[in-house]
């Protein structure tokens, strides 16, 4: 899963670095509800770039520092680790523990994963229409990757409860 999040983010970046040398002197900055432009702004490079290096800051933070940290808690047992089942996880050794926490990693890999995907559709779709080859932003594509996300989410709690159900089931013996 992290060589998928690395696509993930390179794709942003790819999409917006292809992009760059066409877009007129404005891009759309803003959308409403039914896709249409309402804000617009003089292109600049930190107008473009500022949606791909948001995208890479959470990419980074939520899928690889994050990871880590939860695992650091793990190892000291930390009451600030939100973890469902938390008596259950608590009375764990340090081993188990860690690896009730990793369990759902795979599935925030995935969100993140698709959420830069949203991104670089953003991305792309800006520059659509901005050089006006769209008049919007098409909406399906955004309702079809919330979907992939929200399923994400859905995937994410419940591997973090099974994880900690298992790690106390084999603790037990």
């Amino acid at each position: 899963m992290p060589i998928l999040l690395i696509a993930s983010l390179l794709l942003v970046w790819g999409l917006a670095v292809a992009a760059w040398p066409q877009l007129p002197t404005t891009i759309p900055q803003h959308f409403d509800l039914e896709g249409q432009p309402d804000r617009w702004a003089a292109t600049t490079w930190w107008r473009w770039f500022a949606l791909p290096a948001l995208g890479t800051s959470f990419g980074a933070a939520l899928g690889f520092l994050l990871p880590r940290w939860m695992v650091a808690l793990a190892r000291r047992n930390s009451r600030w680790l939100n973890v469902p089942h938390k008596a259950l996880f608590m009375a764990l050794p340090v081993a188990a523990r860690e690896r009730a926490v990793l369990a759902p990693v795979p599935w925030l890999h995935a969100l993140v994963s698709s959420l830069q995907v949203l991104l670089g559709y953003v991305v792309f779709a800006s520059a659509r229409v901005a050089d006006g080859r769209w008049s919007v932003l098409p909406p399906v594509p955004l309702c079809v990757l919330l979907a992939v996300m929200l399923a994400c989410v859905v995937g994410l709690l419940r591997a973090s409860y099974r994880a900690v159900r298992n790690e106390a089931a084999r603790a037990r013996g």
